[in-house]
């Protein structure tokens, strides 16, 4: 069966998919903590769950384009990986609005 606008169903899963699969290995690789390339990084620079989590980028590092090195405005650093779940998150529901939409005006329910 061929499902008409794929893309809008497809994409953004896809995309959350890669992302979350490449945070994964980051952290897996470098001993359950995702490496930050952060200016005087330090213990200190991280509050509350981010200590578990989160370490400084060192130079034992593994996988380092996979970590924590991209500062966005208003969300701190964030990885490549970080970028494709937001993408996924933001585009997820308007994809299935869209999808509907055109599924509907195909169909002739909606004129």
């Amino acid at each position: 069966m061929r499902v008409p606008q794929w893309s809008l169903l497809i994409v953004p899963t896809v995309a959350f998919v890669i992302g979350f699969s490449m945070n994964a290995v980051c952290v897996a690789w470098n001993g359950g903590q995702m490496p930050v390339l952060a200016p005087n990084c330090t213990s200190e620079f991280f509050k509350g769950e981010d200590v578990q989590i989160h370490n400084c980028m060192a130079a034992a590092a593994h996988l380092k384009i996979l970590g924590d090195w991209i500062l966005l405005r208003g969300r701190g650093w964030c990885s490549p990986g970080d970028l494709l779940e937001w993408f996924a998150e933001y585009t997820f529901w308007p994809g299935i609005y869209a999808w509907f939409a055109s599924r509907f005006t195909q169909d002739g329910i909606i004129k």
